[in-house]
């Protein structure tokens, strides 16, 4: 997949502000969008209301958006912390309410705008739907599968329907009481009568099968949720035809009465019409990346990349072109296996195998870059963030949650092992070699970039002062470039003279992210070019930035 470049002014001149010690002036620099994100931060539950507005939730940017399909402009209808929806359903007077899938609750937004919880302690709630006269229904994944009815009032318990063994996901309920939906572990659809709570298999053959919805004639619209492919089941035909080929992974589906079927691409925060009788797509929101944290400039076949850890798998970004592609993509798993993988903050790579980082779940994962599949996980590291690679292959990763620097390596026959560099620290989020001898770190909650011994794991302090440091990069000429999200701005350090300047002001950087430690939330990061230009993540547009000098 491949993203234009293109250019916007962020910053025009470089201020000499920064009272931390004696400051220099700078010279003006240039700030362009290398490789554009998706103005969603992630997109999973979709559903039309009563206004023509298509809602769509995002789990991990805990936010639901209302998107005009005709114009494709974006507002947030619930924010974050509570917007965080992987399915949702609107009723006639415009109230909506969702799965919470990240809290196990089922919440509902009054069309007064207030939100609270109808439901607590479902855990992998997912679809939600309601039937034709008003009454709602949800799905839980947690095997078996099951499908219960849930008070709108909110005062009585979530009421058990029935088991639906096989993984009963995105669903629709017609005038019948016949509800419709997929059989995920099965790549199945079924029809179950609710009144019986009979069950019939229309449709097989469907891998990953994640959500299912009735057109006007009565066909059903199935996704595959890894395949990306999107299928059509005609009544009485148990054979389903493919009706389009997207790239996966598919999330969610909502269908007009038009006809017109709106599709979630979750991993780029993407939103495509389909016209069912032409087969044309169009796209109504394009994607990008949906979170981009850690990043780092690598060599492929002997061009300059840049790796990115975006919340839904890691990219490689041409440096030139901005031409964005996947370095791997876990969502060729099952979607319960998949999720495990998404909201990485930091990846390197050592030889053939890519390290990545996950701070919502505690994990440092090791990837086989030739199959693309997980060679070991690393369990129990505290919110780890950003991480870089020795020469040696060692792997020094900031563990924000107990304020250490690990370093993982193999040892010579081959096995995993983790063990601590350094401790005592206050809020380690980013992390750079010092040469051959040395990493720095910054310290966010004390505001501190400090050195530390690769031999010993001596620490010492280097800067101070500043505001919420977090991702930094050191140049050929041996100055430190840091992201100062709590000001906003991008400062250079020496530390020959111990003189600082303001690079850029004003940045799109700081933003919150689900599952994520304050005040780092979703990793800054800062990465340097052969020519000397920077390159930044700016997680509050979803944009990777190219920073360079303007003479």
């Amino acid at each position: 997949m491949a993203i234009a470049k293109s250019f916007r002014s962020l910053a025009a001149l470089v201020l000499c502000v920064l009272a931390l010690t004696t400051t220099a002036c700078a010279t003006e620099y240039r700030v362009a969008v290398l490789a554009k994100g998706s103005p969603l931060r992630g997109s999973q539950g979709l559903a039309l209301g009563p206004d023509g507005a298509l809602y769509v939730g995002a789990i991990s940017g805990q936010t639901i958006y209302k998107v005009d399909v005709a114009t494709r402009a974006v507002e947030i209808v619930v924010e974050p912390p509570l917007g965080g929806a992987d399915d949702l359903a609107v009723a006639a007077d415009g109230t909506i309410v969702w799965t919470a899938i990240g809290d196990s609750a089922v919440r509902i937004r009054h069309p007064d705008g207030r939100v609270n919880d109808l439901a607590q302690g479902l855990l992998a709630v997912n679809g939600i739907n309601f039937g034709p006269d008003g009454r709602l229904f949800v799905t839980q994944l947690f095997p078996p599968s099951k499908l219960f009815e849930i008070d709108l009032d909110g005062i009585e318990p979530p009421k058990f329907i029935m088991e639906v063994p096989g993984g009963l996901n995105g669903f629709e309920i017609d005038d019948d009481y016949i509800l419709y939906g997929p059989l995920s572990d099965f790549g199945t659809a079924v029809r179950i009568d609710l009144n019986t709570k009979q069950q019939t298999v229309i449709g097989s053959g469907m891998v990953t099968a994640i959500s299912a919805n009735l057109l006007p004639d009565k066909s059903v619209v199935v996704l595959g949720y890894s395949t990306g492919k999107v299928f059509r089941i005609y009544p009485g035909n148990p054979e389903p035809e493919l009706l389009v080929q997207l790239e996966g992974p598919l999330d969610n589906h909502a269908i007009a009465e038009s006809g017109l079927i709106y599709v979630s691409r979750t991993a780029d925060g993407e939103i495509v019409e389909i016209n069912p009788d032409t087969t044309a797509v169009r796209v109504v929101i394009p994607g990008g990346f949906t979170g981009p944290g850690g990043i780092s400039t690598v060599n492929v076949d002997g061009k300059e990349q840049l790796l990115v850890a975006d919340l839904t798998g890691n990219r490689f970004v041409d440096t030139k072109s901005g031409a964005v592609s996947r370095v791997e993509n876990f969502h060729s798993f099952l979607p319960r296996a998949a999720r495990e993988y998404m909201g990485g903050a930091s990846a390197g790579i050592t030889g053939t195998w890519l390290y990545s980082t996950n701070a919502m779940i505690n994990a440092v994962h090791v990837i086989d870059l030739e199959t693309g599949k997980p060679e070991h996980t690393y369990k129990n590291v505290f919110s780890p963030y950003d991480l870089a690679v020795t020469a040696s292959g060692e792997v020094i990763v900031a563990e924000f949650g107990l304020g250490r620097l690990l370093r993982l390596s193999r040892t010579a026959e081959g096995k995993h092992k983790k063990s601590v560099l350094a401790k005592g620290l206050k809020g380690p989020v980013g992390v750079a070699l010092l040469g051959t001898t040395d990493v720095l770190v910054t310290e966010t909650y004390t505001g501190v970039l400090s050195q530390v011994s690769l031999a010993d794991g001596t620490v010492t302090r280097l800067l101070e002062g500043l505001e919420q440091p977090e991702g930094l990069a050191v140049t050929d000429d041996g100055k430190v470039i840091v992201a100062e999200v709590g000001a906003q701005r991008l400062i250079q350090f020496d530390p020959q003279s111990g003189t600082t300047e303001t690079l850029v002001e004003n940045l799109p950087i700081g933003a919150t992210l689900w599952r994520t430690p304050a005040p780092a939330f979703l990793l800054t990061d800062v990465a340097i070019g052969r020519n000397g230009d920077i390159y930044l993540t700016a997680d509050r547009t979803n944009d990777v930035l190219k920073i360079s000098r303007s003479d």
